[in-house]
């Protein structure tokens, strides 16, 4: 599938696209104040977050993931990384 590349970061106030756009996906726009950015493109999404923010960032974030992944393709796939 074809991705439009797009990142948004996280400001005082919200979410900010970097092509003026919407929103990110639910899926990761509630991920707690510790995620800094999010990006999608042809090769795949991602999270950049504050790593002070402990291990269960890192399991919080992979599920975001996949839920993202899974709403882009409409293909879901439990808990296949």
């Amino acid at each position: 599938m074809e991705r439009r590349p797009r990142v948004w970061w996280r400001e005082a106030d919200g979410w900010r696209a970097g092509d003026g756009g919407g929103p990110p996906p639910g899926a990761v726009a509630s991920l707690p104040g510790w995620v800094l950015a999010l990006s999608i493109d042809e090769a795949g999404c991602g999270v950049y977050w504050q790593e002070a923010a402990g291990p269960e960032a890192v399991a919080a974030i992979a599920d975001a993931l996949r839920a993202w992944r899974d709403a882009e393709d409409g293909t879901p796939r439990g808990d296949v990384p």
